[in-house]
């Protein structure tokens, strides 16, 4: 959860568990509010930037959401904690919204899916000073 006000950049990284597998792809979708906060596509690549422990192959941008995916062939991890990317956001207007993340898939370098793939729901509070 953040707290931030209009107008002002800000920061959320994306950390995924891949247990004790490597982590060779994943796709994950995020869901926000665009009348309360905007993705900063002015920085990396549609707005996000790769993470210590990731990599990024695409971001596509829809009116409320973000759909990341990354792909690597000699994987990252394993790990309980991987920093895969942050996204950059700009705050609009005052409000609440939650950031919906929805794992679409998480795979090993033999393709297999890595555990039951579920998303933690954040948090971002936009608030006049």
């Amino acid at each position: 959860s953040q707290t931030v006000i209009p107008g002002q950049d800000f920061i959320t990284e994306l950390h995924l568990d891949s247990g004790h597998h490597t982590l060779a792809a994943y796709g994950v979708d995020i869901a926000y509010n665009p009348a309360l906060i905007w993705v900063n596509t002015s920085i990396g690549t549609n707005g996000v930037e790769e993470g210590p422990d990731g990599f990024v192959a695409a971001v596509g941008l829809g009116s409320d959401i973000i759909r990341l995916s990354g792909f690597d062939s000699s994987g990252k991890g394993p790990g309980q904690d991987l920093h895969i990317c942050n996204i950059n956001w700009t705050a609009l207007a005052q409000g609440s919204t939650d950031l919906v993340i929805d794992i679409r898939d998480l795979t090993d370098l033999q393709y297999n899916t890595i555990g039951t793939p579920e998303g933690e729901t954040g948090h971002v509070e936009v608030w006049l000073e």
